[in-house]
């Protein structure tokens, strides 16, 4: 975890979001917070849900609570890989785009980090390290999403490395 001070050389950089429980919620814990029937399905509850509460707005100074983010995101599991749909709010209409993020082959460290001049914080794709997810200037909340969604990647990823392990014979 980066510390946070006061030299902007240091604040300029991208931040890498920890996958240990130390400062997040065990998985056993979002089981029992979300009632859900495993740490995968936990886990992505999660994300949503924080997702959710971090939709960017262009207007910051007046929060309407009954209208959604300017641009907001869902994320959902197809077979071993994730399809991130962003949805964006335009003069009324809705503009969803969707890509899929095949989990094998990438790091489970998500970068994350925050720009107050603009009122944004970023995600980064772990594939490439492009922006993934423009979310509102609350950086706890962005860091809680790069690490939920590195514990996600890791949790899929070992999923996977199980199921292609032949059987053990004895």
């Amino acid at each position: 975890m980066a510390a946070v001070t006061n030299n902007p050389a240091v604040l300029s950089q991208p931040r890498i979001a920890t996958i240990e429980a130390d400062g997040g919620q065990s998985a056993a814990d979002l089981k029992k917070l979300y009632l859900a029937d495993s740490e995968e399905q936990a886990l992505l509850m999660h994300l949503n849900s924080v997702l959710q509460l971090s939709g960017w707005r262009e207007d910051k100074t007046f929060v309407q609570l009954d209208q959604p983010a300017d641009i907001r995101y869902q994320v959902e599991k197809r077979n071993s890989s994730l399809l991130v749909q962003q949805i964006t709010r335009q003069q009324g209409t809705m503009l969803r785009k969707s890509q899929q993020i095949d989990v094998y082959g990438i790091s489970p460290l998500v970068k994350w980090d925050c720009e107050p001049s603009l009122a944004t914080c970023w995600v980064y794709d772990p594939r490439d390290g492009s922006r993934l997810f423009q979310l509102g200037a609350n950086q706890g909340q962005a860091e809680d999403i790069a690490r939920t969604l590195g514990r996600l990647i890791r949790n899929l990823q070992a999923v996977g490395k199980q199921a292609a392990l032949p059987p053990v014979s004895g």
